[in-house]
């Protein structure tokens, strides 16, 4: 529910997500898969796939509105976050105007 209300708040659009465990953990491909249903278009998702390859991946990214991204861990002092990039989860999500920073329960 929070993080709907941060999509519409941040303007709706095209959200890209990774292919990372946090996203089976809090169930979002579930969840974005049924408001694709039944939003209207109004939010439409697509998730990061290295099977798609690179530039696939990298041109979806850059047509979205919002990413999502799980960040290692953050600097308070700086509003610094840590974030990797690899296979699952691009770097091209994070440069992207509004992304949404999900604290993830992994230590």
């Amino acid at each position: 529910e929070t993080i709907m209300a941060v999509i519409e708040e941040r303007g709706n659009g095209k959200v890209i997500f990774p292919s990372t465990s946090e996203v089976e953990e809090y169930k979002l491909k579930e969840l974005f898969e049924k408001d694709a249903a039944s939003n209207g278009g109004v939010r439409t998702y697509f998730q990061w796939d290295p099977a798609k390859g690179r530039e696939e991946n990298i041109s979806n990214t850059a047509n979205a509105d919002i990413g999502i991204t799980f960040p290692f861990c953050g600097i308070a002092e700086t509003a610094t976050v840590v974030q990797a990039s690899f296979e699952e989860s691009g770097r091209a999500i994070s440069l992207l105007l509004y992304y949404i920073l999900i604290q993830s329960t992994h230590a």
